[in-house]
């Protein structure tokens, strides 16, 4: 309460764990939240392994390296450094 008016905070946290769980399904990808390419460590071909940076993504002026959950070959990448992303679209795709 301030000044005789009264303001709800509703507190929430998201742990992107629902990202990771269908990323693992999809094999690919996806960015967490809306933001800017600012680099792409793969091609096409490319073998990665897990762990690996494939895409980063900056978002409220914090950098956010994407990796490999899982170990594989890049099939397509649908982003290049200075693309505007939004949340939830598909980065990487790979076998």
């Amino acid at each position: 309460m301030c000044g005789g008016h009264t303001e709800r905070f509703i507190e929430q946290t998201d742990d992107l764990s629902r990202y990771q769980n269908q990323t693992l399904s999809r094999a690919a990808v996806m960015s967490p939240m809306p933001g800017q390419v600012v680099s792409v460590n793969v091609t096409a071909g490319y073998t990665v392994t897990q762990g690996d940076v494939l895409v980063v993504v900056e978002a409220m002026k914090i950098e956010h390296s994407l990796t490999a959950p899982k170990s594989g070959t890049v099939k397509h990448v649908a982003c290049s450094v200075g693309d505007r992303v939004d949340e939830g679209v598909e980065l990487v795709e790979y076998d």
